[in-house]
């Protein structure tokens, strides 16, 4: 397994899967949350990818 690092670093070259392997263990409980929160399916839906959206931007722009 790579570590987070490599990861990163791999993302801020725009390496999608990378940012997918950094992301994926933590969607279903990000999903659940925010369906917990906004009690809609479409509407967490909407918040996991604007947020999944953000992170990637984030990353590439060399925050953590």
């Amino acid at each position: 397994m790579e570590s987070e690092e490599r990861l990163f670093e791999l993302c801020r070259k725009g390496d999608k899967d990378a940012f997918f392997k950094l992301v994926e263990p933590l969607l279903s409980r990000v999903y659940s949350t925010s369906a917990a929160i906004l009690r809609s399916n479409h509407l967490a839906e909407d918040a996991v990818q604007n947020t999944l959206n953000e992170a990637y931007q984030a990353i590439i722009k060399g925050k953590k």
